[in-house]
């Protein structure tokens, strides 16, 4: 499974996640099967667009932790099949550690 994380800054396993999706110019991305670590630089939103969820998907993306994001995101993500979950996980190292105590992520954050 390949797991995205965004981030504000990219310090690979100890990278804090950013609290808010849209917000996040990198996401780390986690492959649980080689246990590879990746970035992926996003970039900036324009309106209308969802470039975040755009990237992600082109990248072959099947996950994304998160502690909120919009509905207009969400919705995005669920059509394309991307699963979003979350936790109480602070840093990227915690997420990867943790995936299988990670839940779904219900309800946006109201944007």
């Amino acid at each position: 499974m390949k797991i995205a994380i965004p981030v504000d800054n990219d310090e690979g396993m100890e990278s804090l996640v950013s609290h808010h999706m849209g917000h996040a110019r990198i996401f780390v991305v986690y492959d649980s099967e080689t246990k590879e670590l990746s970035s992926v630089p996003i970039g900036e939103d324009k309106p209308g667009m969802c470039v975040p969820v755009n990237v992600l998907e082109s990248k072959g993306i099947e996950s994304v932790f998160l502690f909120e994001a919009g509905q207009r995101a969400i919705m995005k993500m669920q059509a394309l099949g991307i699963k979003i979950v979350t936790g109480e996980f602070k840093t990227v190292r915690e997420v990867t550690e943790n995936l299988d105590k990670l839940k779904p992520l219900e309800e946006g954050c109201g944007h």
